[in-house]
């Protein structure tokens, strides 16, 4: 069965060369370096709302400009001219009757606002009017006098932004676009140098991340995607068994290794184990002796860096042991000839690396030949010096 699958996999890769060679050639939109970027949190929404809440809560902030300048994109089109912003409280998160959470509310003495943060996420089961239903709700007995709005934020390719201004006038939604550009406005006057900076990088996110289409999918590979919908849908699938085919070699090799070095002839007992995670962004699998989990020391097959998106293939292994504990580092480090391949143990020591194969079957299964014998040979010659600075470990 395995043997089969592995052909499949072969065949495959060969049948998409020419189909991959008309994939259009989309050029990289050269992103600055904001702190979004920095820090890697383009897309990640609760980071944004927390940027955003800073801005906009005058008393964190220190001045009212930025509120001010969100308002000013909703409250006269929606009959209400201007509001005090000496008392404001923003919150994160906040709870509603029916334990939903609004992204953003902005409280003032005539205002109750709650704004729904949809960078990449779709709005669902009406959210916005469910919002303003149970705000109402809440505030009502209390809070009579304030009026209550939802606002719908999003960038303005959103497919939430296009179907909320067709199919509801009264929704208000403000685009991220409208934001920087209101923001951008805003005169530095009397604004610590460091909050006007975090204004700035803001604007600056929305501008090369958002504005600049970082989602939004090029021209030329949309008409590509359309085109090709089926073909796309089946490599994703062929993928994914291909990328299964793949995680159970590696397994089976491990299995194989640790049935010679740790399995006890005499008592014909199994002293290892094989973990192994394979998602999207994780591709390893580890070699475990029972006795080592206590120093958290195992061999593993890994792929680096490398993302699989749950169906690309690797074209690097490495083999590494791992020592993942400080003390036990630390005691190899105090003995320099424990392994002599390393000067000095880290957490990730790598043996050696692999390049897959693909050309054919005889390649690839030659790959993890070379694997096996690679970490055979190995441990053969140093299990005699880990045990030497471990010995309560076996080996």
């Amino acid at each position: 069965m395995l043997k089969e699958r592995s052909n499949t996999l072969m065949n495959s890769i060969e049948e998409y060369f020419d189909f991959l060679s008309n994939v259009p050639d989309i050029k990289k939109e050269d992103i600055s370096e904001s702190i979004a970027k920095i820090f890697d949190v383009e897309s990640k929404e609760n980071t944004i709302s927390n940027w955003l809440s800073f801005l906009l809560d005058s008393n964190r902030y220190k001045d009212d400009g930025p509120l001010k300048a969100l308002l000013g994109l909703f409250l006269e089109a929606n009959q209400f001219e201007e509001t005090d912003t000496d008392t404001v409280i923003v919150s994160r998160e906040y709870t509603l009757l029916n334990r939903r959470r609004v992204d953003l509310l902005i409280e003032t003495d005539d205002l109750i606002i709650g704004i729904e943060n949809k960078i990449f996420s779709s709005i669902h089961n009406d959210q916005l009017n469910d919002y303003y239903d149970k705000l109402r709700i809440q505030h009502e007995k209390n809070d009579r006098d304030r009026k209550i709005m939802t606002v719908l934020l999003a960038p303005s390719w959103s497919e939430d932004v296009i179907q909320t201004r067709m199919k509801d006038v009264k929704q208000i939604v403000v685009t991220y676009e409208e934001l920087a550009n209101a923001f951008a406005e805003i005169p530095q006057k009397n604004i610590e140098y460091r909050n006007y900076f975090i204004l700035n990088e803001f604007v600056k996110y929305v501008n090369d991340y958002i504005r600049e289409g970082a989602m939004e999918l090029n021209n030329e590979w949309a008409v590509f995607n359309s085109k090709h919908s089926a073909e796309l849908t089946e490599i994703v699938k062929n993928g994914e068994q291909q990328l299964e085919i793949l995680s159970n070699k590696i397994e089976k090799t491990l299995n194989d290794v640790g049935n010679k070095i740790f399995t006890s002839s005499e008592q014909q007992m199994d002293n290892f184990h094989v973990y192994k995670k394979v998602t999207s962004k994780a591709f390893y699998f580890q070699l475990f002796h029972t006795t080592w989990e206590k120093y958290k020391i195992h061999y593993e097959i890994g792929a680096g860096d490398y993302e699989s998106r749950g169906f690309i293939l690797p074209a690097i292994l490495h083999l590494l042991i791992d020592v993942e504990d400080k003390e036990t580092r630390t005691m190899m480090n105090s003995n320099p000839d424990v392994f002599t391949d390393f000067k000095h143990i880290q957490i990730h020591n790598r043996i050696k690396e692999f390049i897959i194969d693909y050309s054919s079957q005889e390649a690839f299964n030659a790959t993890f030949q070379n694997i096996e014998n690679e970490l055979y040979n190995w441990h053969k010659s140093n299990k005699d010096a880990l045990l030497n600075v471990i010995p309560s470990i076996k080996v």
